[in-house]
């Protein structure tokens, strides 16, 4: 027998082993093969567990003495009784356990490095930004000790997760073929046993294998004719290891030379260091301590409150729910609760006491129903719709995980009886993943904590990307479901989540006691007929949760109307059903994503603007009378040129489809410019226009003038006589314009200043043809009003350089477009997390998040109807978030317009791009964006070079030649 096994040798566990021979017919013979075992394993696996601190530097020891210590109170909180009658092998079992479950934690050199190059510990990182900054701003100031503190801390954490697993890895490696008795292999039951400790115990916390709960082991399994009850053997190391909890976990010696670095890790060490002395027997759990500080006691008190969990949970299964017989051979008489009358704090001028707010919930509820918040009662069926997409979501990806997902067709329902005199109410449901009894008690029953956004979640989405498939959930902060109050007093939620007894719940009001209804487990598990009514429609004839709003009689609600509202590009279908009704409404999935983008889709993006304040410009009035007609006309020159999220790797997320609005090319593509069109920005930047060049160009300025000015006729015929005789100019005579000082002074005589130089320039530009057409145009013209965007056939016209539209009477004032880039980006159907970057309730205000300044929908404010799938947005967004989607966006956008350059490669098209990317680049998230693509963007950036009191614009290749 080694050190290691003498550590053990006099413990009450390790004793009743010796002296266990004839329970259950086991011979002494057997009994003494099962001693050796004991010893063999502890010899083998106790300088591993040594090693542990070398990678887990700030944890609490994890090495033999934490195996003796969950022996020692085994021995103590196990009823005599009991271990009188557990049998050698069950005894056995519950030593090597305590000796190996921890072992997963002993993670070798060459394991740390490579899983430090992994992809999965990248993964991992990723969610723990704040900590990874500091290790490299340690990194940068040569902080060496301290970077590799914050590594190791984080590379504990990591494998702290998986080592309830992790153990089996190693004791197939040490122990194999040593874990035999009667010639059975008895690991699997070992190591069930040891990876039970990071199980739940009533149900599992692990989606993707319901068994792994205290509650699915088997209480009385046999193995050659012994039986074991590995059910109890479980609860009995759960507790052990949890109520191992005291100075010898934390050596002072090891405390004092370590550096912390991790607030968590200085308040575990802490919590043990806190325990002076401890009571722990059959019937009773104490522990006394001397907190030297308010924090240590409030950690202390929240760890005891874990310790009450597992004892409450622990006693409900193997007193309540266990059959007669084996309760009472498996006894456990521990208290429901510790005793925490000896915590008390070392400096007695303190009062003891956990002293935290206690909420006022009225008044809670009063500020999250504020209308400044929630400003359309109708919105709680945004939030339930959003929960019933996650819930979906969610059970799609496991049966993708599976290579199930063709036996899985999301379905979400919603039944409305709003005008039922009797019981006006709201049925939402959906056959998504359900809830279990953990997550309503954890999550559903906690304003403000969102299962979708716990580290519990997080772990399983990671989990689920490793093996190729990928997880969003929306929900935030876990208040969607207080909506409801908007416009009811009372709802129910039924909910079945598969492997969990289905669950019925009644909410009475906010601020009261919910009542929680076990329900019979249903004889079938999924969906497979279509329903008749909402009660076949959902739990617990199959998973899902169905929601029952029950409406206060002065709630108005058209659930259609809404849900087609909000549910703009969601990937399932919704079915609506009305009472009396013959059929259901059908809001169908992904409604954006397969059609083909035409003008009409832009839904008011184009239009003319009237300048109400700096700030804001709104679409006109005349310009609302006339839109159909002016979506018509620009059908045939303008054409959608589609942003390919799908086919960039960091926007392969995103759904829905945006686009520019470009001029359709001579082979039916896109072009900056043709004809006499241009799409770019007006002369101050604020606004896109779809503008007249050229001749119309000319006749504009022209008309403009003489309609803004009371000139007398004389000047008017003047300059067409002027233009007349410059007609019969010979070309290379006219070379200069600035010789023409006639033709000069009549246009300054109804013009400003030197516009009548500019209006000679561009006259000079045209041609002979142009010119008497223009002559033509001014001697007819009569104040026409008619706006060329509004009379068919001339878009194309002016796109083919026809001169068939000067025979029309028109204004040529340009086209403004929404938004300030060269071309209106539209956007419709992109799941985005929009939401308030900034919320003042006392205040009444919230500042909007901007993607984009453009009106038709990219300016994302939950409140008002111009987001693009507020099914899948929050009201609250943290800005990390956001730019999970944001960002993303913005480099596809830019990425696609570079493309767009580089396929057409002239000066129109360099100058779009450029004037794109200087527009885009002091809106939100874009400079993030920019940097993100500077390298392709480089080439196309200038640069302000001063020099002498002047400047000029260079490109970066210039100004490296210079």
């Amino acid at each position: 027998m080694g050190q290691y096994a003498d550590q053990i040798a006099t413990l009450e566990l390790v004793l009743q082993l010796k002296k266990s021979a004839g329970r259950d017919n086991i011979s002494q013979t057997e009994i003494d093969k099962l001693d050796g075992m004991v010893a063999d394993a502890a010899d083998t696996v106790g300088p591993l567990l040594k090693l542990i601190p070398q990678t887990f530097k700030q944890y609490t020891e994890h090495d033999i003495g934490h195996s003796r210590n969950i022996l020692y109170l085994m021995g103590r909180f196990i009823p005599s009784a009991t271990l009188e009658q557990l049998n050698g092998l069950e005894l056995a079992i519950l030593i090597l356990s305590a000796l190996l479950h921890d072992l997963g934690m002993f993670v070798s050199d060459e394991e740390k490095i490579a899983t430090l190059q992994s992809r999965e510990y990248s993964h991992f990182l990723a969610h723990h930004h704040d900590r990874v900054a500091a290790m490299n701003e340690a990194r940068s100031k040569s902080d060496d000790y301290r970077a590799d503190l914050i590594r190791d801390a984080l590379l504990a954490e990591y494998f702290r997760r998986l080592h309830p697993e992790r153990a089996a890895l190693h004791v197939r490696t040490y122990l194999a073929g040593k874990l035999v008795f009667q010639g059975a292999d008895i690991t699997r039951q070992v190591l069930q046993v040891c990876e039970s400790h990071g199980w739940g115990v009533l149900e599992s916390n692990n989606p993707r294998d319901l068994d792994k709960a205290v509650a699915r082991m088997k209480r009385e399994e046999l193995i050659g004719g012994v039986p074991i009850n590995l059910q109890y053997l479980a609860c009995c190391l759960r507790l052990g290891d949890i109520m191992d909890f005291d100075r010898s976990r934390t050596p002072l010696a090891v405390f004092q030379n370590i550096g912390f670095t991790e607030t968590k890790s200085w308040e575990e060490w802490n919590k043990h260091l806190q325990v002076s002395g401890w009571k722990i027997t059959e019937y009773e759990v104490l522990y006394a301590t001397e907190c030297s500080q308010p924090a240590f006691y409030v950690a202390v008190m929240e760890f005891l409150d874990w310790i009450d969990a597992e004892l409450r949970e622990c006693r409900h299964l193997l007193v309540k729910e266990a059959r007669h017989d084996l309760a009472d051979r498996y006894r456990l008489h521990l208290p429901p609760v510790v005793d925490r009358s000896r915590v008390e704090m070392a400096d007695k001028r303190y009062l003891a006491g956990a002293f935290r707010f206690h909420l006022e919930y009225e008044r809670i509820m009063q500020l999250l129903m504020d209308k400044s918040l929630y400003p359309d009662p109708s919105l709680f069926l945004r939030e339930l719709l959003q929960n019933a997409l996650d819930a979906c979501r969610n059970r799609e990806a496991l049966a993708r995980e599976k290579k199930q997902r063709a036996s899985y067709k999301a379905r979400i329902a919603v039944w409305d009886y709003s005008d039922d005199p009797d019981d006006p109410r709201i049925v939402f449901q959906d056959n998504g993943i359900g809830m279990s009894r953990r997550i309503v008690e954890n999550y559903f029953m906690r304003v403000g904590r969102s299962y979708y956004r716990s580290a519990e979640f997080e772990a399983e989405r990671q989990r689920l990307k490793q093996a190729g498939v990928e997880l969003e959930a929306t929900s935030q902060f876990g208040i969607g479901i207080l909506s409801c109050f908007m416009v009811a007093d009372r709802f129910e939620v039924e909910t079945y989540r598969t492997g969990n007894q289905p669950l019925h719940i009644t909410i009475e009001g906010p601020t009261k006691y919910f009542t929680i209804r076990l329900l019979d487990e249903p004889p079938r598990a999924d969906f497979v007929s279509l329903p008749k009514t909402d009660q076949e429609d959902g739990p617990p004839n199959y998973p899902g949760t169905r929601i029952t709003v029950h409406l206060r009689p002065d709630a108005q609600v058209d659930a259609y109307q809404v849900l087609d509202q909000f549910a703009v590009n969601v990937e399932y279908d919704l079915f609506v059903y009305r009472s009396g009704a013959k059929k259901p409404r059908k809001i169908s999935r992904l409604r954006w994503e397969p059609k083909e983008i035409r003008l009409r889709d832009l839904k008011g993006a184009i239009g003319q603007y009237q300048h109400q304040d700096k700030d804001k410009w709104v679409i006109g009035e005349a310009y609302r009378s006339v839109a159909p007609k002016v979506t018509q006309n620009l059908a045939d020159v303008l054409i959608a040129s589609r942003i390919p999220f799908e086919k960039y790797e960091f926007s392969q997320h995103l759904r829905g489809s945006a686009w520019f609005w470009l001029l359709r090319s001579e082979d039916g593509g896109v072009c900056a410019q043709r004809g006499y069109l241009r799409i770019g920005t007006s002369a101050n930047r604020d606004l896109n226009v779809l503008s007249c060049i050229g001749l119309p160009s000319v006749i504009n300025r022209v008309i403009s003038n003489i309609s803004a000015l009371d000139i007398a006729e004389s000047n008017w015929m003047t300059l067409l006589e002027q233009l007349r005789a410059n007609l019969s100019i010979d070309e290379q005579w006219s070379a200069d314009p600035h010789n023409h000082e006639e033709l000069i002074e009549a246009y300054r005589s109804i013009s400003h200043g030197d516009y009548g130089l500019g209006f000679v320039d561009s006259w000079f530009e045209l041609s002979f043809e142009e010119r008497k057409t223009m002559c033509e145009f001014l001697e007819k013209f009569d104040s026409p009003e008619t706006s060329w965007y509004n009379v068919p056939g001339v878009a194309k016209q002016l796109l083919l350089n026809s001169l068939e539209w000067s025979k029309r009477s028109l204004t040529l004032k340009p086209l403004y477009f929404s938004g300030p880039v060269p071309q209106s980006i539209s956007l419709h159907g992109i799941l985005l997390p929009a939401g308030f970057v900034k919320w003042e309730p006392m205040m009444g205000s919230a500042r909007k998040m901007r993607l984009l300044t453009i009106p038709s929908g990219v300016q994302v404010d939950m409140r008002g109807i111009t987001a693009p799938t507020p099914a899948a947005s929050r009201l609250f967004i943290d800005l990390r978030e956001a730019g999970k989607v944001v960002v993303p966006f913005a480099r596809a956008t830019l990425r696609h317009a570079v493309e767009l350059a580089a396929q057409n490669p002239d000066k129109t098209w360099e100058d779009w791009l450029r004037t794109f990317i200087d527009s885009t680049k002091e809106l939100y998230f874009w400079p993030e964006a920019i940097q993100q693509e500077l390298e392709l963007l480089e080439q196309h950036l200038q640069y302000e070079v001063y020099t002498n009191d002047t400047f000029e614009f260079m490109s970066r290749r210039q100004l490296l030649e210079r």
